[in-house]
This record gives structure tokens, C-alpha cells and sequence, in this order.
């Protein structure tokens, strides 16, 4: 009798780890969901964008965006301003500090006002003189979140960073003392 409850228990306990295992390897998958995206930068606007709807009817946007359960959709935007002109979409914000999680909009309402939403979500990761590069996510949620554990490792490379420099400092002004009493 033991030996069966024992059987069933560690049966049990194989079950559960290859549960976890399963789990571990989805939370992986999900993270390596996200791939580059570029987008050329001309006169500081973005050239191109994921997606745009051309119809008379339809409504593009694009925004930085943040949890805030007060506003559509959950979501706070901080939109970007339309360029004006051909093949100059959105001008890029003087202001604009990455890595940030990002929206692009573009809807669509029918004849009859029923609105079908299109959505694009990334993470502003690089931008340089010449591109933008974004990491596409499949949901805000996601984008978001990886937008913030990027922002954290960056701020904790910061702060070891200046902890660094002070501790130079600080063995500089120890190796002068050293120094000068060695010469004595």
C-alpha cells in the first residue's frame, strides 16, 4: 500500500516539475517573441511605419504608451506629431528618452461607424542619426513590461557606473596619501 502511495506521489512530483519545465519554456518563448524592426529616419520624421490605413475613413496614430487604468484601453499615450509631406510620417520628440514601450494605430470605420482596430506594438530600443529600432511585441502588456526591465538595467549600470568613479576617487586620493608617507 505505501509502495503504491509512494509511486503516485513521485509520479505527482514528475508531473509537476514537467509542468514547471513547460512553463519556464513558454515565459522563454515569450520573451524571444520580440524581434528588430527599423525604420529609417529622414529629416526627423519616420519614413516609414508597420502599418497605416490609406482609407479616407481610416485614423493613424502613433504613441509612446504606459499602463493607466484611467484611460482607452488601459493605456496613457503620449502621441507623436503627424508629419506633414510625402513619405514623412511621424516627427520624432526632442524629448524622447528610450527604451520606450510604443503604439502605432491605424483604424478603420465602416460605412455603418464600426470601428476595426489594427495595432502595432514594439520597444523603442536604439535611435541613431540614421533609423529608429524598435523590438515588436504582440501585445502592450508585453511591450511595457520589457521597456521597463530595459529602463532598470540601464539605471542599475548608472548607479554602478558612478559607484565606480567614486570609488576611484577615493583610491586615488588613498594611493597620493600612500605615496607621500612613503616618501617621507
Amino acid at each position: 500500500m505505501t509502495e503504491k502511495l509512494e509511486q503516485q506521489q513521485e509520479q505527482q512530483e514528475q508531473q509537476q516539475e514537467q509542468l514547471e519545465q513547460q512553463q519556464e519554456q513558454q515565459e522563454q518563448q515569450e520573451q524571444s517573441n520580440s524581434r528588430l524592426y527599423e525604420i529609417e529616419i529622414r529629416e526627423g520624421a519616420l519614413a516609414d511605419v508597420p502599418i497605416w490605413e490609406e482609407h479616407k475613413r481610416g485614423k493613424n496614430w502613433f504613441a509612446e504608451i504606459e499602463f493607466d487604468l484611467k484611460s482607452p484601453g488601459g493605456l496613457k499615450r503620449k502621441f507623436w506629431q503627424l508629419a506633414k509631406g510625402p513619405n514623412f510620417f511621424y516627427i520624432i520628440p526632442d524629448d524622447l528618452d528610450y527604451p520606450v514601450a510604443v503604439e502605432f494605430g491605424a483604424d478603420y470605420f465602416t460605412s455603418g461607424k464600426r470601428r476595426i482596430p489594427w495595432r502595432w506594438y514594439g520597444v523603442i530600443v536604439n535611435v541613431t542619426r540614421e533609423k529608429v529600432i524598435f523590438e515588436k511585441w504582440k501585445t502592450a502588456k508585453g511591450a511595457i513590461e520589457r521597456a521597463r526591465e530595459l529602463k532598470e538595467k540601464i539605471n542599475r549600470k548608472e548607479i554602478l557606473r558612478k559607484k565606480a568613479e567614486e570609488l576611484q576617487k577615493e583610491l586615488a586620493k588613498v594611493l597620493a596619501e600612500l605615496e607621500i608617507e612613503e616618501s617621507k
